[in-house]
């Protein structure tokens, strides 16, 4: 995968398929909660705060873009996207099962890479 955790079509802005009938995504909810963190807290105003942020992010991307492309787009789907397995299984077209198997070795993957950097 590129630099970015996030598969290109969703950067293009055609983001995972609603599910269940839902008329909108996982994404707009993500959104709003992120506009009411941002509305409590302003990077800006705490350089400190930013830079350990800012430092914190680029481990996070650093770790996540050693995994396999198979487990960037897995931890993407359920950490940033928010899918439930069911919806994971269903975007990929595997089984749930195979869906808990890569998220677990996915997120084992993530914790070795993380620990590398404390």
């Amino acid at each position: 995968m590129s630099s970015s955790v996030v598969p290109p079509q969703w950067a293009a802005g055609k983001g995972p398929r609603a599910t269940h009938g839902d008329t909108t995504t996982r994404n707009d909810s993500w959104e709003e909660r992120a506009a009411v963190e941002m509305s409590t807290w302003c990077a800006l105003c705490d350089p400190e705060r930013s830079a350990e942020g800012a430092e914190l992010r680029g481990q996070l991307e650093s770790a996540l873009r050693a995994l396999s492309e198979e487990q960037q787009i897995v931890i993407a789907l359920r950490a940033l996207h928010g899918l439930d397995y069911q919806a994971i299984a269903a975007e990929l077209g595997v089984p749930v099962g195979t869906v808990r198997s890569r998220l677990n070795r996915a997120r084992a993957a993530l914790c070795e890479e993380l620990a590398r950097w404390t």
